[in-house]
């Protein structure tokens, strides 16, 4: 069953919202890594920083994808793929 090109034109913005989203999140890791003091106090959260910021970018990637099944089974995070893959359902029949 195809989607509406509506439905895809909209997925595909909230992909490319969601990569400059991880952009920009990449790019506030980078700057507070840059800074020692803030580095060493911090390091946990930066690393929050970071799972965010591929989240948001796995996430675009799907959103972006023509068969977004595939491209689930080779996200590298896996606690975002155990979770997205959580319900049991197949992803090809939840779209």
């Amino acid at each position: 069953m195809s989607e509406p090109a509506h439905s895809r034109q909209l997925l595909d913005r909230i992909a490319g919202v969601l990569g400059d989203l991880a952009l920009e999140i990449e790019g506030l890791g980078g700057e507070l890594c840059g800074d020692p003091d803030i580095a060493i106090r911090h390091c946990e959260q930066l690393q929050s920083i970071d799972v965010v910021a591929q989240t948001a970018r796995h996430l675009a990637g799907i959103l972006g994808s023509s068969d977004p099944a595939e491209t689930v089974s080779e996200i590298n995070l896996e606690t975002l793929r155990r979770a997205l893959l959580a319900s049991g359902r197949s992803l090809e029949t939840a779209t």
